[in-house]
Order: C-alpha cells, then structure tokens, then sequence
C-alpha cells in the first residue's frame, strides 16, 4: 500500500518543483540574412556594441568601432533593416540601406533609436533619437570620424 501512494504523489507532483530558475545566456554575435540579399553582422562584448556590418551587393561595409562607442545594452529583437531610393534632388535615384536598432534603457516609456545609414557603397552616418523629457526627443546625426554634426530637439504640443 505504502508503494502505491509514493507513486501517486510522485505522479502528481510537477516535476519542475525540483527545478531551479533558468539562467539566461547573452547573445554575443549574430549574423542575420535577408531574402533581398543583404547580411547584417553585429557583435557586442560586456551588454556594449563592438561591431557592426551590412554586406550589400557582395561588399561588407564595416562601421567603424568609434561610431558604435555610446551605444550599450543593444536589443537584438529590436534590429532591422529598411531600404530604397533617395528622392531628394542631389541624391534622387540612389539607394539605400538604414540599420535600425533600439538600445540602453527606456526613459519616459521609450528606448532610445540608433539608425545607420549606407549609400554609395560606404557607411555615411549615424542618426540617433532619445526621449528627454514625456513630450520632447533629442536627435543628433554623425558622420563618421567627426563630433555631432547637428542636433535638435522635437516636441509634441498638445
């Protein structure tokens, strides 16, 4: 009798009881293709972004270790990328890829975005949007090897 019941408790008690909480590993590399051709290839080291590339067209365009600098904590399930051609006159026609990521932490319900821009075969800038107050985001551009180019602010008025 004593066999039966020792079963039966043993056939009712979850055997993830016993268990303790899973670790989670943290992503390192990630190579990602697309069905238009392109490959995207990102690194990060200690929860910072250490490399990033865009193979288009068969050329792997590196971005440049110093670009990736101020960007921590990268959410992969938050990369992806977009691609046309620019309409604005001295450009109209080119096209182009933007790699877009969000990053840190949320400040005012927001992750900051970080968006990387290749054209003409070559990574040409970075353009960054972060949420500084409930209503209004701060945007800076940087061309590589160079400070910010220009910055701003944008509002919502309600």
């Amino acid at each position: 009798m004593k066999k039966i019941i020792i079963l039966l408790i043993l056939m009712f008690v979850p055997s993830f009881a016993i268990c303790s909480q899973d670790n989670l590993a943290q992503w390192k590399e990630m190579n990602i293709s697309y069905e238009t051709g392109e490959k995207i290839n990102i690194l990060q080291d200690n929860f910072k972004l250490k490399a990033l590339s865009l193979t288009w067209d068969g050329k792997t365009i590196v971005v440049p270790e110093e670009e990736l600098q101020d960007i921590s904590l990268p959410l992969i399930e938050t990369l992806y990328l977009s691609f046309n051609e620019f309409t604005v006159e001295t450009l109209r026609g080119v096209p182009y890829r933007v790699i877009h990521l969000k990053y840190e932490s949320e400040a005012f319900g927001e992750f900051p975005d970080v968006e990387f821009l290749f054209y003409k075969g070559r990574y040409q800038e970075r353009m960054v949007r972060k949420k500084i107050t409930a209503t209004s985001w701060k945007h800076e551009v940087k061309k590589p090897g160079k400070p910010v180019e220009r910055s701003g602010t944008e509002r919502v008025v309600q």
